[in-house]
């Protein structure tokens, strides 16, 4: 089954040791993250292609920032990233999947997360995500690319054994059984 690119929000602050969106308030408890940029096709891109097409191209789009399409989520592969921009065209690092992308989708582009201090990922389970997997993909201390698959948790949290410096994205395999949470654990953070 593919794998389906969901949105990153902070865990309550209980259970992190640090935010990971730069541009949420410490006081709050559960911040999505949002994609920072998002524009609708002009033109389709077939199965196969790897060029997205606009109008004009929405402004603050990035090499190397993720894409996934939030009006047709499985013509998009997850792990897809810019890979280049020419004029109003965007170059995805992976090619359109399933039927295509559609004229008209809205397409996001998501920046990656830094972390103020290389972490470990905790996806907090509402419900029972034991039968799926989660992929967190970014960056290791080093900048080298680090990509982790961890088992759900059946209401409760599942932690990666890596320390992330960033955070790409997140994907999981199967439909998630509630809410899901991701954000930072207190294992293993060297104390000063």
């Amino acid at each position: 089954m593919a794998a389906a690119l969901f949105q990153v929000s902070m865990a309550p602050a209980a259970a992190n040791a640090t935010l990971i969106a730069a541009s949420q308030s410490p006081a709050a408890n559960a911040i999505l993250l949002q994609p920072t940029v998002s524009g609708a096709t002009n033109a389709a891109t077939a199965a196969g292609s790897n060029v997205l097409s606009f109008a004009t191209l929405p402004a603050g789009v990035a090499v190397g920032q993720a894409i996934g399409n939030s009006s047709a989520v499985s013509t998009i592969q997850a792990g897809t990233l810019v890979a280049s921009i020419v004029g109003t065209n965007v170059m995805m690092s992976l090619p359109a999947i399933g039927a295509g992308v559609a004229n008209g989708n809205t397409i996001t582009f998501t920046s990656p997360i830094v972390l103020d201090i290389p972490r470990r990922i905790a996806i907090a389970s509402g419900g029972n995500d034991s039968g799926i997997t989660f992929t967190v993909v970014g960056t290791s201390r080093s900048g080298a690319l680090l990509s982790e698959t961890i088992a759900g948790a059946n209401i409760g949290t599942a932690i990666t054994t890596q320390d992330f410096a960033t955070v790409s994205y997140v994907t999981h395999t199967g439909s998630v059984a509630g809410t899901v949470t991701v954000g930072t654990s207190n294992a293993n953070v060297p104390r000063l």
